[in-house]
């Protein structure tokens, strides 16, 4: 961003994006890398940003794998997602020590907005049908378990 003689105004950071107003009316922004950087400053134009698609009268509902940061050091969590992007859903998830894993689902979440959200990846469409499937499944699969913690061998990301 150029500085000369210009203010800018706070920093609002929307998913993996920040967004931000210089004193000019100028519009700025930059995308947050995978390794927790930023891109360089860019003006946001929104003026030649795309038109928002219509919206049906009921969003698709799709199943989605989720990417979410844990603590320094230790691999990504990985969940399943069922919902419409950018809109809270259902989170099926396993959580815990590695040696007893149990189901920790989660009803009407936004997990775009999470802090620790890092990327989600799109399956497929689910139809009524097929989400009874997705949840019959997350919940018939036992999570990992294991007698010690040399023994272990999966986890979320299993």
């Amino acid at each position: 961003m150029s500085s000369r003689g210009t203010t800018f105004g706070p920093v609002e950071t929307v998913r993996r994006r920040q967004y931000c107003q210089d004193s000019e009316g100028n519009r700025w922004t930059r995308r947050m890398k995978s390794d927790g950087t930023y891109t360089e400053w860019e003006i946001y134009n929104i003026e030649s940003a795309p038109e928002p698609a219509t919206c049906s009268a009921s969003p698709a509902i799709h199943l989605y794998v989720i990417q979410q940061d844990q603590a320094v050091g230790e691999p990504l969590h990985w969940s399943l997602f069922v919902g419409s992007e950018g809109s809270r859903g259902m989170v099926y998830q396993v959580k815990g020590d590695a040696t007893y894993m149990h189901y920790q689902h989660a009803y009407n979440i936004n997990i775009w907005t999470s802090q620790s959200y890092r990327n989600g990846y799109r399956i497929c469409e689910l139809d009524q049908n097929s989400q009874a499937w997705v949840d019959y499944y997350a919940n018939s699969v036992p999570p990992p378990q294991a007698a010690s913690q040399h023994e272990v061998t999966e986890n979320c990301q299993g």
